[in-house]
């Protein structure tokens, strides 16, 4: 399916020249529509007839424009190191109101020439253990899936007491990833389980960027986690609103019901 979008001048050539490679939306009806593999025409404001044909190649979906910008990569999206630092969330309130924003939330579309698409060959994804190295990156994906689910966003006390876990092999992260980009993570801890007295892994910390969801990477990813954890079984407590997505990516053991010890009090240590 080809979409079709106005652009400014300098947008559009920094997409001409490669420079930029996200371009930031609002979230509308007609952003709806757009799927990874479709192209974008954007039209040149003030000369529509000068065009350039790109293909979409990721969908980042957020609530808003700050969400966003706290988690995409600035400089691919039309910003420069030298405004950098003053780039900033409200700048798209020039294009759109606080109240469209509020309703619509905002994507972040990724887009390379489409001409160049068809040129290259597919790589496919690439499954990999996720180490500290990779902190920041994982970091991003971490908030998003708090938000996601509805938790506080953790801070940077909770960042350093994972990346010590992940160093000392308390927990196994595990990710999916375009090229060198992670859109994708799950983390395995693993234990010794008398369901089948052999090693037992819980299933955390499950997030696809949405615009890699429904391609087959979830079910990949898990189990290339399972694997690479060196795990027999592997149990996972989630939402009843998630019970079906889970049994389509292998979790369809029931092991009875999943509680959290609270103490007497209903208090956390």
């Amino acid at each position: 399916m080809t979409h079709t979008m106005q652009l400014q001048p300098l947008p559009f050539e920094m997409i001409r020249n490669g420079t930029k490679t996200i371009e930031l939306r609002l979230y509308d009806e007609k952003r709806r529509k757009i799927r990874v593999g479709d192209d974008i025409v954007f039209a040149l404001a003030g000369n529509p007839g000068e065009t350039l044909r790109v293909r979409v190649t990721g969908l980042y979906v957020f609530d808003s424009f700050a969400a966003l910008y706290g988690a995409l990569p600035l400089l691919e999206c039309g910003y420069t190191q030298d405004d950098l630092e003053t780039a900033s969330p409200k700048d798209m309130d020039l294009y759109y109101s606080a109240e469209a924003q509020r309703k619509y939330g905002a994507v972040g579309i990724r887009i390379e020439p489409a001409a160049r698409a068809e040129e290259r060959p597919e790589a496919g994804m690439e499954y990999r253990r996720i180490g500290t190295s990779r902190m920041e990156a994982l970091w991003k994906l971490q908030k998003l899936y708090k938000a996601e689910i509805g938790e506080d966003e953790p801070g940077e006390a909770e960042k350093e007491r994972l990346s010590e876990a992940i160093e000392d092999g308390r927990i196994f992260f595990f990710g999916a990833f375009d090229k060198d980009a992670l859109v994708g993570c799950c983390s395995v801890t693993a234990g010794f389980s008398t369901f089948d007295y052999r090693a037992g892994g819980v299933f955390e910390d499950f997030y696809i960027l949405p615009g890699y969801r429904h391609q087959g990477i979830a079910r990949k990813l898990v189990r290339f986690a399972r694997r690479e954890s060196g795990v027999s079984s592997l149990t996972v407590g989630c939402a009843d609103c998630d019970v079906e997505m889970y049994r389509s990516l292998g979790f369809s053991v029931p092991v009875g019901n999943l509680l959290a010890y609270g103490g007497p009090d209903g208090e956390k240590p």
